[in-house]
């Protein structure tokens, strides 16, 4: 038991540094959480449409077994199998994704991320600023760069004459329909929207 709980809590570690590295790239734990509940939706209608019609014959078939290995179960003596170490092992697990969870929600590994290469964005963001000026306030641009940024591939830069220089890194699916959602850094954001859209 005590391996299996090991085992459990190594995977769970190696797992959340995983994907903390992963989330340090906006946009990619919103698709984590998507598949998740995708994942979570098909592991329990797969679990209904082929657990259930095995596990009912069974349990009207062994009936009286369990009935009486019920009445036999000591409660006390169950527990004497789990000593301190082992309970707090069964616990580990959940508790490193609830972190792992928290510190993604919370946008920890991206802003640890993003302050690495703050000065690269800040350098490419002044260079923009040029072109900037001189376009008007009702015009916008989204042009394909294909630059690095440290771990960031910034594949488009947006200006926008409102106000805001946008670096997107990253795409998904917004939800399942057909809309895309675009991820990124940006300078001076306006409230109306970005070149890539709202």
């Amino acid at each position: 038991m005590r391996a299996f709980l090991l085992t459990m809590l190594a995977v769970s570690l190696v797992g959340s540094c995983i994907g903390w590295w992963l989330c340090a790239v906006p946009g990619w734990f919103e698709k984590f959480v998507f598949w998740m509940i995708i994942l979570c939706v098909i592991g329990v209608v797969a679990t209904l449409l082929f657990g259930i019609p095995f596990v009912i014959p069974d349990f009207l078939f062994n009936y009286h077994d369990i009935k009486e290995r019920r009445r036999k179960f000591d409660f006390d003596e169950f527990l004497s199998k789990f000593d301190k170490p082992t309970i707090a092992l069964a616990l580990a697990t959940p508790l490193v994704w609830f972190v792992f969870l928290f510190v993604c929600m919370a946008r920890i590994p991206e802003a640890i991320g993003f302050s690495l290469v703050r000065s690269k964005f800040e350098t490419a963001a002044a260079e923009y600023e040029v072109l900037q000026a001189l376009m008007p306030a009702d015009d916008h641009s989204a042009s394909q760069v294909g630059r690095r940024f440290g771990i960031y591939q910034v594949d488009m830069v947006g200006i926008d004459g409102r106000g805001g220089i946008y670096f997107r890194v990253n795409t998904g699916r917004d939800g399942i329909g057909p809309d895309t959602t675009s991820h990124g850094f940006a300078k001076n954001p306006n409230a109306t929207g970005s070149p890539f859209g709202r």
